[in-house]
C-alpha cells in the first residue's frame, strides 16, 4: 500500500489531483482495510513497481538503508475554517467520529470506526491546507531516533502543532509516531 500512497502524494505535489482527490482517496484504501485495486484507480498513471520512479530512478537501496521503518500513515492533520462544518462533512461522508480534543489550539481528532486516528482537524489558516502528515514507525525510541536524525544533520523538534517532527527537504511538516 505504501507505493500507492507514495504516487498519490506525488500526484498531489505535482498538480494533478487536488488536495480532496488525496484525501478521499487515501480515505478509500484506510476504509477498504488496503484494497489497493480501488485506490490506485484515484491515482493517474497507476502505480510503478515499489522503489521505482521515472523521475529519479531506483529508490531500493537507499530504501535498504533506511535507520526508520515506515508502516504507514497514522494521520493527517488539514487546517479548516469551519470546526464543527468540517467535522461534520468527514462524519457524514466517511463515518469518522471524533475521539479527543485539545479546545485550547481548536485540534479535533477523528477516528474510524475501529477507533484508529486518521484526521486531526485544526481551525486556523489558511484554510484547506494539509498541514502535516505522521509516519507510523515500526519502533519509536524518541532518544535514538533523535540521535539517529542528528546524525544525519536532520533536526528534531517538537511543538504542540505537529508533536515530534522533522522538516522535509521543502519544508513540510513530517511528525514521527
Amino acid at each position: 500500500m505504501e507505493p500507492i500512497i507514495e504516487k498519490a502524494v506525488g500526484e498531489f505535489e505535482k498538480g494533478r489531483i487536488s488536495r480532496r482527490q488525496l484525501v478521499e482517496g487515501l480515505t478509500v484504501m484506510l476504509m477498504a482495510g488496503g484494497a489497493a485495486g480501488a485506490a490506485s484507480a484515484q491515482i493517474p498513471g497507476g502505480a510503478l513497481p515499489p522503489g521505482e520512479s521515472e523521475l529519479v530512478g531506483d529508490l531500493r537501496p537507499l530504501a535498504a538503508a533506511a535507520p526508520f521503518a515506515a508502516t504507514g500513515i497514522d494521520h493527517m492533520s488539514v487546517l479548516v475554517s469551519d470546526m464543527k462544518a468540517s467535522a461534520e462533512f468527514y462524519a457524514s461522508l466517511f463515518g469518522l467520529v471524533p475521539v479527543s480534543e485539545d479546545v485550547e489550539h481548536k485540534i479535533l481528532r477523528m477516528a474510524n470506526a475501529e477507533g484508529k486516528i486518521i484526521l486531526s482537524l485544526r481551525e486556523q489558516t489558511p484554510f484547506g491546507v494539509i498541514d502535516h502528515f505522521a509516519f507510523k514507525l515500526s519502533e519509536m525510541d524518541r532518544d535514538a531516533t533523535t540521535a539517529t536524525l542528528a546524525g544525519r544533520g536532520i533536526e528534531a523538534k517538537t511543538n504542540i502543532e505537529y508533536g515530534y517532527y522533522i522538516d522535509d527537504p521543502d519544508g513540510a511538516a513530517v511528525q514521527l509516531t
